[in-house]
């Protein structure tokens, strides 16, 4: 088995420390600028904004009844920064912005404590340009506070384990870290504290387990989030039941909101981990099942990265409620062991005919990705010119990082000496990318988004908070851009009868592939509908606006499945 490059900690170059700056802070580019996507941003945001300004600071309110399907943390900073800034998408994202970035920034110094310097450097630029990273790290809700408290966890109590880091101030950060994570998502926080249980077990160090303290460091870290459930019992009796669905129901499928295959989260790691998933050293392509097995009862830091990929990974696939949004405490372990190839890599050692190992072939991995890169923005690009043609110039940069790639794959062919550099430009290309895509992101999601679309109605009719109905759909952003007047659903036009407190004129939208059938089967309801536009969601998904009115002679009594559409 390939031992651990030796740690050199020296000090960071003029260009590595502007790449580490860059990487931490890539994520934070234009992500004030567009709106919120349904529907856990559209959530989150609205169930915060309401607790910001009712002060009901206890227990989250959404739609006018608890949300309690999460621990507070994520609603209470959520709220302060709405309570500072406002109703802003930068109000609601700030927390997961923060939280990544602090994340990254303590990836690189656990890095750079753990391999040296070099690879601290390319584990946080592997980590920094993942879509996992840069798409869920930039979301307002749960993820990126729990990956962040979670790598922060892992890494003091790693640190406390192994005798690297003076013993009270790390188990402090430790158990701190997982306060943080319980209060965070509940169960999930306990994570760190299994994965490391799970290293010392299999590695034979059962003895080292206890300098973690566990049987007083696990109460402590509970106590936050004991005080808070024991309020909210204390406020609402009943609330157990509701806390159990979410928990256990969720992973024995009592609770099953989406029944997804065993293998859910493979096609999604392998995507979302990406440029790391490019070069791994797997079970079958470059390495036997054996050596695996005893990689894992090493018993060092490659074993611990590997348990804290697999280990969760498997637990949230045999989990019966699974979301995409999971995987992302998987990026920084993935990243580490990456770099410590890399590191290898670089330097030569892969160079060398090794007995029973059979070194990844780097330029058919590079070959590979270049083409899938160029074929999946190739599609995504067509698809966003035809939806919003003016995008267009955007759209050519991305060619940057396929480019980038095919440099990559011609400058490894020469050496160890010069692989350093092509990896960089590599780097650059994929940030450039992602730069790109963030711009056209901005552009596309503020033109297609609720904000937008609610911007119009209140201007034409000149209304400050409209009554909004959707049938047939849902879409939690409308009520925070709504100033928080909860959004009526309903599932036929007829529902609409059955809201007595409804206040006409309201803006009723309807999803444009379900608006015949609706509308056949509420012929009354729909000839009260005057025509107002139609509204293009995320992904093209259309929708079709129509004003109630409580003026009959008024209204335009034209069956809204024939209604032409409005240019806007």
């Amino acid at each position: 088995m390939l031992p651990l490059p030796i740690a050199d900690r020296r000090r960071l170059s003029g260009w590595e420390t502007l790449l580490v700056a860059v990487a931490v802070c890539l994520v934070w580019f234009l992500a004030w600028a567009h709106p919120l996507y349904p529907p856990d941003e559209g959530r989150y945001g609205s169930a915060s904004a309401t607790m910001a300004e009712t002060g009901q600071w206890l227990v989250p309110e959404f739609r006018g009844k608890a949300h309690l399907t999460k621990p507070p943390l994520t609603y209470w900073l959520q709220a302060a920064g709405v309570a500072a800034f406002g109703r802003t998408e930068m109000a609601v994202r700030w927390p997961g912005l923060v939280a990544t970035s602090l994340g990254l920034a303590c990836l690189f110094w656990f890095a750079r404590r753990t391999l040296g310097t070099r690879p601290a450097v390319i584990t946080v630029a592997m980590a920094s340009v993942m879509p996992y990273t840069l798409i869920v790290g930039r979301l307002a809700n749960t993820d990126a506070i729990l990956a962040a408290a979670w790598l922060i966890a892992l890494a003091s109590g790693f640190l406390a384990i192994e005798r690297k880091a003076p013993l009270l101030p790390a188990l402090a950060t430790m158990w701190g870290a997982t306060a943080i994570a319980f209060l965070t998502k509940g169960p999930a926080g306990l994570g760190p504290v299994l994965i490391l249980g799970a290293w010392c077990m299999l590695g034979r160090r059962t003895r080292d387990l206890a300098r973690l303290h566990p049987w007083f460091g696990l109460p402590l870290a509970l106590v936050p989030l004991g005080v808070w459930v024991t309020l909210v019992v204390a406020k609402m009796p009943d609330v157990g039941s509701l806390w159990w669905d979410e928990t256990i129901g969720r992973v024995t499928g009592e609770k099953n909101l989406r029944d997804e295959p065993f293998w859910f989260y493979v096609p999604l790691f392998l995507g979302g981990m990406y440029p790391a998933t490019t070069m791994l050293v797997l079970p079958w392509f470059n390495l036997g099942w054996r050596d695996v097995w005893t990689m894992l009862r090493a018993g060092d830091l490659r074993a611990m990265l590997l348990i804290a990929v697999l280990f969760p990974f498997l637990g949230f696939s045999i989990s019966s409620g699974k979301l995409p949004t999971y995987l992302l405490p998987l990026a920084a372990p993935t990243a580490m062991l990456v770099a410590i190839t890399l590191e290898r890599w670089l330097n030569g050692t892969y160079d060398r005919a090794i007995p029973g190992f059979k070194p990844p072939d780097v330029r058919r991995t590079l070959a590979v990705v270049a083409i899938i890169l160029f074929l999946g923005q190739l599609a995504a690009s067509i698809f966003v010119v035809n939806a919003v043609p003016e995008l267009w110039s955007l759209v050519l940069p991305l060619g940057v990082a396929p480019l980038g790639c095919v440099i990559l794959w011609r400058v490894w062919a020469l050496g160890p000496a010069v692989r350093q550099r092509g990896l960089v430009i590599a780097w650059v290309g994929m940030v450039a990318s992602w730069t790109v895509i963030f711009a056209i992101e901005t552009r596309y999601a503020s033109a297609m988004g609720a904000r937008a679309m609610l911007a119009y109605v209140q201007e034409q009719l000149g209304l400050e908070r409209p009554t909004i109905i959707t049938v047939s759909f849902r879409d939690p952003t409308i009520a925070f851009y709504n100033g928080g007047e909860p959004t009526r659903e309903v599932r036929t036009l007829d529902d609409i009868r059955g809201l007595a407190e409804l206040v006409t004129p309201a803006i009723v939208l309807v999803r444009e592939d379900e608006l015949t059938e609706i509308a056949a089967a509420s012929p009354a309801v729909a000839s009260q509908l005057e025509p107002f536009g139609t509204w293009t969601k995320w992904f093209a998904l259309r929708v079709k606006v129509f004003l109630l009115n409580d003026q009959p002679d008024r209204i335009d009594a034209r069956s809204p499945a024939t209604a032409a559409p409005s240019s806007k």
